[in-house]
């Protein structure tokens, strides 16, 4: 779930304009300059971070192209190749990601901003979850016959306020750090920061869907305590409980330290983080898991009704869906 660090490098050319020798602090701004005096090799070679010039000039030795014909240079896959795995092994995080700018920049690669569109995407999605979540809880507090929120409902009122608080952190976080951008635009500092805001958006979303799990699960209680059997409900509400602190737990703590996580980008910071693929699937396999069993468990109860099979059908399927 975390950036790799040198996903960036992949097919980067191995030619680097606008990066001053040593360790750099920024990115410089992709320019449209392809002037002689700012494009040929030596020019570009002499601005590079002392870790790349060797991979640049021994990319540049075996390749077919001329040292000043950056087009050539660009387009060749030897060259880039043999440049991002040179780099890879050489440099730190932040002069990979500076090699990776100035070269895109070298190479007039088009530079793209998603920003827009995912801020579209999360505030229309956020709106309508919270527009249905707040209508249901409305009703169910004013004008339904008891006039009061039940357990399930107020586990549902607790994935409104992460489902507010992930949109804003989204928006104003996420996005504002450079989510939506080629990754060669943005700085180390820019990335940490989203991260950062990724980390606690990981937290809020297992969060989330094991309060709606919660919800479902308690809702059940209450419908089917005197049919279903409390012991197999109360085992369900608490299996889901015990779901989410795990998860989230995990998530947490996934890095020593904690903060290892976001700073792993700067090139002093020392740290693990645990698999976090396996964790990912973990969680996705006992969700699904979950899933099914919040699927079959209200099914089940609908089979010994007295009622038309269309009608069966008819709640079975009002419960699969509610279930989705």
């Amino acid at each position: 779930m975390r950036l790799p660090f040198w996903a960036i490098l992949a097919g980067a050319p191995a030619l680097l304009p606008s990066v001053r020798a040593g360790p750099s602090t920024g990115l410089p701004a992709p320019s449209s300059d392809s002037s002689p005096s700012s494009n040929s090799s030596a020019s570009i070679t002499a601005r590079l971070p002392s870790c790349a010039i060797p991979c640049i000039a021994s990319a540049v030795a075996n390749s077919t192209c001329s040292p000043d014909d950056i087009a050539c240079l660009c387009a060749d896959e030897t060259v880039n190749e043999e440049g991002a795995i040179c780099v890879k092994a050489r440099c730190s995080f932040s002069d990979g990601l500076s090699t990776k700018n100035a070269t895109q920049t070298a190479c007039h690669a088009p530079v793209r901003d998603r920003a827009a569109e995912y801020n579209s995407t999360y505030i229309a999605l956020g709106v309508v979850a919270i527009f249905i979540t707040t209508t249901r809880l409305v009703f169910k507090q004013f004008f339904h016959p008891a006039r009061e929120l039940g357990s399930e409902d107020w586990a549902i009122l607790g994935t409104l306020v992460i489902c507010i608080a992930g949109l804003a952190i989204a928006l104003g976080g996420m996005t504002a750090n450079g989510l939506g951008r080629d990754v060669w635009t943005v700085t180390a500092a820019h990335i940490s920061r989203s991260m950062l805001y990724f980390y606690v958006m990981e937290i809020l979303y297992l969060a989330g869907t094991s309060l709606v799990k919660l919800s479902i699960s308690l809702f059940y209680l209450r419908l089917f305590a005197a049919t279903a059997g409390p012991a197999v409900l109360r085992a369900t509400v608490a299996f889901n409980v015990l779901y989410g602190l795990i998860f989230v737990t995990g998530a947490v703590f996934q890095c020593t330290p904690v903060d290892y996580y976001w700073n792993q980008y700067f090139d002093a910071a020392e740290g693990s983080c645990i698999n976090m693929n396996l964790f990912g699937w973990l969680n996705a396999a006992i969700g699904l898991a979950i899933d099914l069993w919040m699927i079959v468990l209200p099914m089940s109860q609908v089979v010994p009704l007295r009622l038309h099979w269309k009608k069966k059908v008819g709640v079975a399927i009002m419960f699969f869906l509610g279930t989705l």
